[in-house]
Order: structure tokens, then sequence, then C-alpha cells
């Protein structure tokens, strides 16, 4: 699709107009609605699953050089390599997510001028389901590792093995939905 789209840009002979810039910024009086305000809880767990990232990370690449130690400590008992470096690879997917999600939803109101009924009650339950989604996951996969689930609730709630989207079929399902 998209190289046909390149193809079709690229080689048809009409040329475009050129384009003119507002007379005013378009979100310079922008008034916050309650839906852009029930946003900022989505900024706090962005702002969350980014430091848990980069601290997973920290230690996933500890783990390189101490084995199943953090500083004599043996962390790995309770969160083994496997389990740091798929947390750490699920809360970057996650955070990414999250912060694309809440940009359309603070955008919506503002583009396309007012404020539908029951947005931010739609806001606050798909804040909701990511909750739902983001921690079950992350619990299922600790359970996982942990071989605390068997292999059907491994794979439905715990831990696929897949290489970026570790997370049981059944969150990876919930999170499509």
């Amino acid at each position: 699709g998209v190289g046909a789209l390149v193809w079709w840009t690229a080689f048809r002979a009409k040329e475009e107009p050129a384009v003119t810039p507002p007379a005013e910024d378009p979100l310079g009086g922008l008034q916050a609605t309650p839906s852009m305000r029930a946003v900022a809880k989505y900024l706090a767990v962005v702002a969350l699953l980014f430091v848990v990232q980069v601290l997973l990370g920290a230690l996933t690449a500890h783990y390189t050089v101490e084995g199943q130690h953090f500083f004599g400590f043996p962390l790995a008992d309770y969160l083994p390599y496997s389990l740091t470096r798929t947390w750490h690879i699920q809360t970057g997917i996650f955070w990414i997510a999250t912060a694309f999600l809440a940009a359309g939803l603070f955008l919506a109101p503002a583009v396309g001028g007012r404020e539908p009924r029951f947005q931010r009650l739609g806001v606050n339950l798909l804040f909701g389901a990511l909750l739902l989604v983001v921690g079950g996951s992350l619990a299922g996969q600790w359970l996982s590792i942990q071989q605390k689930l068997g292999l059907d609730a491994g794979f439905w709630l715990g831990h696929q093995g897949y290489e970026y989207v570790d997370l049981g079929r059944g969150w990876q399902i919930a999170l499509f939905t």
C-alpha cells in the first residue's frame, strides 16, 4: 500500500496546491474539556512505565556482568533474567502505546471542535482496561516464568515465549480489543 501511494505521488502529472498556514494557532485558545483533563492519569502511567523500563534495562544489563546476583544479593530468585528482559520489552511497548493513545484521546475534542457525549466516561473506562491489561499481563508473565501456571493457563495468561510480544494470548486479545 505504501509503495503504491509513493508510486502514485511520484508519477502523477498534477501538482499539489501550496498549503497556506492558518492566520492564528488553532490550538492557541484551546480550553481543556473534562475528557482532556481525564487523560492526565495516562501521562502518569506513561512516566511510571518508562521509569520501570529503564530500571529493568539496567537490572538486565547488570545480570550480564554478575550473573544471577545484584551486587551479591540473589535477586534473580525473584526477578530472573528472562523476566526482567521480558518486562523491559513489554513496558516499552506499553508506555509507547499508552502515550499514543493519550495523545489521540486528548486531541480528538480539539480537532473535532467539541467533546462527544460520554467521552470522559470512555476515557476512564479505557484507562481501567489499560491497567487491567498491563497489570494482568505483567503478573501473568511473572507467574508463568516462576512455573506457577500450567501450560494452558500459561499460554493464555502468562508468557507465550515470543521475542517481543510475550504476553499471554488472552492479554494479547484484550490489548487488541
